[in-house]
This record gives structure tokens, sequence and C-alpha cells, in this order.
């Protein structure tokens, strides 16, 4: 049962899941119980972490800065193709 209404103004599934989550969490940082949490990947989506909501938790800034300053220091590359010369 969620602790916080969603707000019906985000009726986009990116919002509405986004909103899912901070209700499931109650509005609060998983980590601090902080409120004015934003949503965040357990697993990132670059490392192979799925964009489920049971892949996403709520986490204050500082709480989420500190998670990502842990997490690898390089995302794979996403280029594929080599750099043309001159650039």
């Amino acid at each position: 049962m969620p602790c916080v209404s969603l707000d019906p103004s985000f009726d986009r599934p990116l919002f509405v899941d986004r909103n899912q989550v901070k209700a499931r969490d109650c509005g609060l940082c998983r980590k601090c119980r902080a409120p004015d949490s934003t949503v965040d990947h357990f697993v990132p989506l670059w490392t192979g972490g799925s964009d489920e909501s049971e892949n996403k938790q709520t986490l204050c800034a500082p709480c989420h800065d500190e998670k990502t300053a842990q997490e690898p220091l390089s995302a794979p590359m996403a280029f594929d193709q080599p750099i043309a010369e001159g650039h």
C-alpha cells in the first residue's frame, strides 16, 4: 500500500513509474530516510541493470552521490566506430 499519493499530472509512463517507486518508498531516501528523494537504479542500466521498478530505489542527493562515487569509474563505450582522422 503506497505511503504517498501519486501525482496525476504526470501520466506519462516514465513519471508514473517514478511516482510509484517514490510511493513504495514513502518518498524517503532508502538509506538515510531523508525526504525529497530522487529515483535511482540499484544496478545501473549501463552495467546491465533493468529498468523495472524492482531495480529502483529512492535516494537523497547526498546518498545518491555517495553510491555513484562507489560505482565503476567508467561506463562501457557506446561507440563501435573509430574516430575519424582530423576530429
